[in-house]
């Protein structure tokens, strides 16, 4: 083969593998035009925050959550919140009845001497 040949099938082989190349980038890409302004900075922060500012596992994660894959990460938080709310209720309830509950010494069954 001719140096000049040689050279033409190169350049064909390399160009075929670019448009491969590039072929599979756009597969994998996407330009996202007109975004507020603050939410590219809360899209931004949440990247960098919680991805490692890798953009495409923060567009699956908001994706995922979307589909109802992952749950709300309020959800955790709610079912705290009300187990301490029946826990506060249960505790007002225990002080109302030491309240209503009438003073006085007790006898050895445990009932109230009457003065």
């Amino acid at each position: 083969m001719e140096p000049k040949q040689a050279k033409e099938e190169e350049e064909r082989r390399l160009r075929k593998k670019w448009e491969e190349l590039t072929a599979a980038a756009k597969a994998r890409t996407i330009w996202i035009n007109r975004i507020p302004v603050k939410t590219r900075l809360e899209f931004l922060k949440l990247a960098d925050d919680e991805f490692e500012s890798d953009w495409g596992m923060t567009l699956k994660w908001l994706i995922d959550f979307r589909k109802g894959l992952l749950s709300d990460p309020n959800e955790m938080l709610a079912g705290r919140i009300d187990v301490l709310a029946d826990k506060i209720v249960n505790i007002e309830n225990n002080i109302k009845q030491e309240q209503e509950e009438p003073k006085g010494p007790k006898a050895a069954d445990g009932s109230i001497k009457k003065k």
